[in-house]
């Protein structure tokens, strides 16, 4: 449950409290009949509760940050280097708290950088983006002057009259000399009486499509669908024995290339060394970050993407991320919270029966085929479902796990998450969940690499 490297406060914290425990209150403490009994037990033993006071949720927003990066990306632009500046000037918009103008100040400084390396689009957007989080209005000329210039590379002529406009009225309100304002009215000038351009879109999603071709729809379609297994082909169908389990056996002869199985993950997340460079959302690469509003710990391809990992899920884990990072925990952590989260404090309360009946093991568990006759791999009582090998885990692994578990839960409290918890038992509950979602993964999870190859000119003859 550790990540390699091993540093994070969770190690000692873990350690600190074995050390606490007799061999006699280890043993009891695993024999309690249900994870949510012991989840209470770890939750109201003294140690526990002072060190659970400390922890604080955070967004990790830092000013100076911020301010220190885009001084950085400031001078890397004065060289030329535009490239190394934009990486400078995301990472300032990233840790700059948005009620700041220094948020709107890295937007502007990064709307120069995209408008130079030719993405039009995205600066666009920025110089949108800064505007309306305030961007200093004695120089808010700046910026409409520049988007200005983005739309007449884009064709957009009469808009980008507006903007010129805009930005010509704006001038007498700056604290620039008159011959100043003089020299960059005579500058918009040139640029409206300049060819306008084609009206072709230059822009990021483009060239990540031209390095890799989006084929994802095609390649991963089913085309005839299982009925009560959507995600599989109707060439397989389920089965299950004693000695093997439950597999897959086909039905008809499947021609090569025949797509058997296409599912979407019930939950996934983004290594945290990745957070910088792979959308939190659709896991694509990120070539224009665009952050969260409130934490440092996730980051997004687009605004699009933003909003939806939002609705989805972030809302309710945004501000504990921090704490896990620092927490010295690996991936199988952030899935259970991302689970969790994904499918909401509410349903788990409404669903507390026959979650139960999964977790304990009761014959006859509800599942969603039994009720529906459909099998959704999304849901969450069908990941709950998974093998989990819990029977293979020794003494201080099942109170580590468990350990984690009310650890999540009670952060999870201090969040938007915690809306839905009304009481303790209720808070000791979802730790008990947690915790079952938590044994789901180490088997059944699957890692996703990028595969770079340095290409090889074959020589001809």
């Amino acid at each position: 449950m550790f990540a390699r490297e091993g540093v994070g406060f969770m190690p000692a914290l873990y350690l600190a409290y074995l050390d606490k425990l007799s061999e006699e209150e280890k043993n009891e403490l695993v024999g309690l009949e249900s994870t949510e009994l012991r989840a209470q037990k770890i939750c109201e033993h003294p140690f526990i509760i002072e060190t659970l006071k400390k922890i604080k949720v955070s967004g990790g927003k830092n000013l100076e940050k911020s301010i220190e990066l885009r001084e950085e990306g400031n001078a890397l632009y004065a060289a030329g280097k535009y490239n190394s500046a934009l990486i400078k000037f995301s990472s300032a918009i990233i840790f700059a708290p948005i009620n700041q103008v220094d948020y709107s100040l890295a937007l502007a400084n990064r709307s120069a950088c995209l408008q130079l390396l030719g993405y039009q689009e995205r600066s666009l957007e920025d110089t949108i983006l800064a505007e309306k989080a305030g961007y200093p209005q004695d120089k808010l000329y700046k910026i409409l002057e520049r988007r200005a210039q983005c739309l007449i590379k884009l064709g957009r002529k009469t808009e980008a009259k507006e903007e010129f406009e805009k930005a010509n009225k704006l001038l007498d309100s700056s604290s620039l000399s008159q011959g100043a304002k003089d020299k960059f009215r005579g500058k918009m000038r040139e640029s409206l009486s300049a060819p306008f351009g084609s009206g072709e879109k230059k822009t990021w999603t483009d060239k990540a499509k031209e390095a890799k071709p989006n084929i994802r729809n095609e390649l991963l379609k089913i085309s005839s669908p299982n009925i009560q297994y959507p995600a599989l082909s109707s060439s397989v169908t389920v089965t299950s024995s004693p000695e093997q389990g439950r597999y897959v056996v086909a039905t008809q002869d499947i021609p090569p290339g025949t797509v058997i199985l296409s599912e979407l993950p019930m939950t996934w997340v983004v290594e945290n060394a990745r957070v910088g460079t792979t959308c939190s959302m659709c896991l694509g690469c990120i070539l224009v970050l665009v952050p969260c509003n409130n934490c440092v710990h996730v980051s997004y391809c687009s605004i699009q993407c933003k909003n939806q990992a939002w609705d989805d899920h972030h809302s309710l884990e945004c501000g504990f991320l921090t704490i896990l990072f620092a927490s010295g925990l690996n991936s199988f952590s952030n899935l259970a919270l991302r689970a969790v989260c994904r499918s909401g404090g509410k349903y788990l309360l409404d669903n507390k029966e026959d979650i139960l009946k999964i977790c304990r093991k009761i014959p006859d568990s509800p599942c969603d085929i039994e009720k529906t006759g459909i099998f959704d791999g999304g849901d969450f009582k069908a990941g709950l479902s998974l093998v989990k090998h819990t029977e293979c885990l020794d003494r201080d692994e099942i109170i580590l796990r468990t350990l984690i578990s009310a650890l999540i839960a009670t952060c999870l409290r201090r969040t938007r998450f915690g809306e839905s918890i009304e009481n303790e038992d209720e808070a000791y509950y979802i730790a008990g969940v947690v915790y079952e979602i938590l044994n789901s993964f180490p088997p059944n999870t699957h890692e996703i690499d990028i595969l770079q190859l340095k290409l090889l000119a074959i020589p001809t003859t």
